[in-house]
């Protein structure tokens, strides 16, 4: 994970998404991932400009998502990922992870330390 952080205070920061961990069953249609990301102090980070992707990679590594978030409200650094079909087609657990881009180029990661888990099992019926 990088360590460089945008805010000229040196914040340490992280981002916050449902208790950094999220269950999922396997049919995504009109369902989606949000995140607020915020510095430890409770700050937003303001994405405005930023672009924001979002990836999902199995516990060996293997990116299984690599996406453009849509940016819901940059000032109070809230983001969204629409599943797409196909996305939580396989069960297990996943780690996932945030990576905005800034308009001068530098890019930060949230969390900035560890990932969150996605934990996607299969339907019952």
């Amino acid at each position: 994970m990088p360590s460089w952080n945008p805010d000229p205070t040196a914040r340490p920061y992280y981002a916050h998404v449902w208790e950094h961990s999220h269950s999922l069953h396997r049919r995504p249609p009109g369902r989606r991932h949000e995140a607020t990301l915020k510095y430890s102090d409770g700050t937003a980070i303001d994405l405005t400009g930023a672009t924001v992707k979002f990836y999902m990679a199995k516990p060996d590594g293997t990116v299984v998502i690599n996406a453009t978030a849509t940016i819901v409200d940059a000032v109070n650094g809230k983001v969204r990922y629409e599943w797409q079909q196909g996305d939580l087609s396989e069960e297990g657990r996943y780690n996932a992870e945030f990576e905005v881009t800034f308009p001068n180029g530098d890019v930060l990661t949230a969390p900035s330390q560890g990932y969150f888990i996605i934990e996607v099992q299969r339907d019952l019926a």
